[in-house]
C-alpha cells in the first residue's frame, strides 16, 4: 500500500462528505431556509453531479425530483459508504507501515554497511576532498545544502520521534477525549453543530496545542503553526489556536476541516538548481556523526510496528464513539450523521500526515546514506 492508496480512500470520503452537506442544503431550500449554508452553490455543481457524476447540471424531468426524503435517505446511505471507507482506510495504514518496516530494514542494512566502512578508514583526512553532487534538492531547506548539518539532523531526529511514537499516541487520545465531549453534548439533545465544532477543537488544542519550537505559518488565507523546515523544504503544520476561535466566532458556517486541517507539506521555499555543485567532504569524525544520528532515527522508525497497534486501538475508539451516537434516539438523524461522519473524518485527516511523514522518511534517510557512502569512496580513492 501506498501513500497514494491512502489518499484515494480519504479523497472518496471528502467526496461523499461534501454530498452530504450538498444534498442538506438542498433539503433546506425544499423546507424554506433562506439561508442554508456555504454549500447552496454546490447544490447545482455537486449533489446533482454526485448522483450522476456525467451530469453537469439537475436533471429533473417535469413532474419528478429529488423530494425532502429521497435527500434524507441519500444522506443515510453516504454516512453508511463513509464508515465503510474509514474501515478500509485503517486496513491501508496497518498495511502501509507493514510495507514501511521492510523498507526500514532495508535502509538499515546500508547504514550498518557504512558504519563498518567508516570504521575501516580510521583516521584518514579530508584535505582537499570534495564530492560532486546532482539534485540536491532532497537534502536542502530554502535552496542551501543540510547534508552534513548536525542541527538539521537534530530537527529530522525530533521530528520522527514525534510522528513515530507520540503523534499516533496523542491522536488515540484525542479522540477518545473528543468522544467523551461529543456524548456529553448529545446527551444533552444539543443540534447546534457549531457547539460541536467548537469541542473538536478545544480537545485538539489541548491535545497539539502544547507542541514546541513552532511558528506562525501563512497558508490558504489561514494562519498556521508550523515545525521546524526539514530537508526537502518539508514541515508539519497544525491550526493556530487564535485563527480558529476567530473563525468560530466570526463564520457563520465553518466545517471540521476547517478546524482539524493538519498536514506534512513542502513549504514555499526557495529549491536549489539543477547544476552539479560541489561540496567539501567533511572530517570522518562528522560523517560518523552523521552516519550515527542517522542510526538513532532508523532505531525509532524500526519500532513503527508499534504504530499499527494505535491505529488498531484508534479503530476501537471511534466505532465505540459512533456506536453510542447511533443509540442517541433523541438526536435528529441529520446530527447523528454529522457527528459519525465527523469522527471518521477527524481519523482520516490525522493519519495523512503520519503516513506522508513516514514515507518521504525512508527515502530522505535513504539519500542520507547515499550520500555518506560517496564520502566513504572519495576516501579511499584518495589512498
Amino acid at each position: 500500500m501506498s501513500v497514494a492508496s491512502y489518499l484515494n480512500v480519504a479523497s472518496e470520503m471528502d467526496q461523499h462528505q461534501r454530498q452530504i452537506l450538498a444534498l442538506e442544503s438542498y433539503q433546506s431550500i425544499l423546507a424554506g431556509v433562506k439561508h442554508p449554508g456555504p454549500f447552496l452553490r454546490e447544490v447545482l455543481a455537486v449533489s446533482i453531479e454526485s448522483v450522476d457524476p456525467g451530469a453537469s447540471y439537475f436533471d429533473i424531468k417535469e413532474g419528478s425530483g429529488i423530494t425532502f426524503k429521497a435527500a434524507g435517505k441519500k444522506i443515510v446511505d453516504l454516512g453508511k459508504k463513509i464508515w465503510k471507507l474509514f474501515l478500509k482506510l485503517l486496513d491501508v495504514l496497518r498495511s502501509f507501515y507493514v510495507k514501511f518496516s521492510g523498507s526500514i530494514a532495508r535502509v538499515r542494512k546500508a547504514q550498518v554497511i557504512n558504519t563498518e566502512r567508516l570504521s575501516n578508514l580510521g583516521s584518514k583526512s579530508a584535505i582537499n576532498l570534495k564530492v560532486k553532487l546532482t539534485n540536491i534538492e532532497r537534502l536542502s531547506v530554502d535552496s542551501k545544502f543540510k547534508g552534513f548539518d548536525l542541527s538539521t539532523l537534530a530537527d529530522l531526529l525530533n521530528a520522527t520521534k514525534f510522528f513515530i511514537k507520540d503523534y499516533p499516541k496523542a491522536t488515540v487520545e484525542y479522540v477518545r477525549k473528543t468522544n467523551r465531549a461529543v456524548l456529553n453534548l448529545a446527551d444533552k439533545d444539543t443540534t447546534d453543530r457549531k457547539e460541536y465544532l467548537e469541542a473538536f477543537f478545544a480537545n485538539f488544542d489541548s491535545t497539539f496545542g502544547s507542541i514546541g519550537n513552532v511558528e506562525k505559518y501563512n497558508m490558504e488565507g489561514r494562519t498556521f503553526n508550523r515545525g521546524p523546515y526539514l530537508p526537502g523544504n518539508r514541515c508539519f503544520v497544525f491550526p493556530d489556536s487564535s485563527d480558529v476561535k476567530k473563525r468560530l466566532t466570526e463564520t457563520k458556517e465553518i466545517n471540521l476541516a476547517d478546524i482539524v486541517k493538519v498536514d506534512f507539506i513542502s513549504a514555499s521555499l526557495n529549491v536549489p538548481d539543477d547544476r552539479d555543485k560541489d561540496f567539501d567532504v567533511p572530517r570522518l569524525d562528522v560523517l560518523k556523526t552523521v552516519n550515527d544520528k542517522l542510526g538513532e532515527i532508523l532505531s525509532i522508525a524500526e519500532d513503527a510496528k508499534r504504530t499499527v497497534k494505535d491505529f488498531d486501538n484508534l479503530g476501537k475508539v471511534v466505532q465505540e464513539g459512533i456506536k453510542e451516537i447511533s443509540e442517541k434516539d433523541t438526536l435528529d438523524n441529520e446530527t447523528r450523521i454529522f457527528l459519525m461522519s465527523s469522527l471518521t473524518g477527524i481519523v482520516k485527516q490525522m493519519g495523512k500526515p503520519d503516513i506522508k511523514y513516514v514515507d518521504w522518511l525512508a527515502v530522505t534517510v535513504h539519500v542520507y546514506i547515499l550520500l555518506i557512502r560517496k564520502c566513504i569512496e572519495l576516501y579511499n580513492e584518495a589512498e
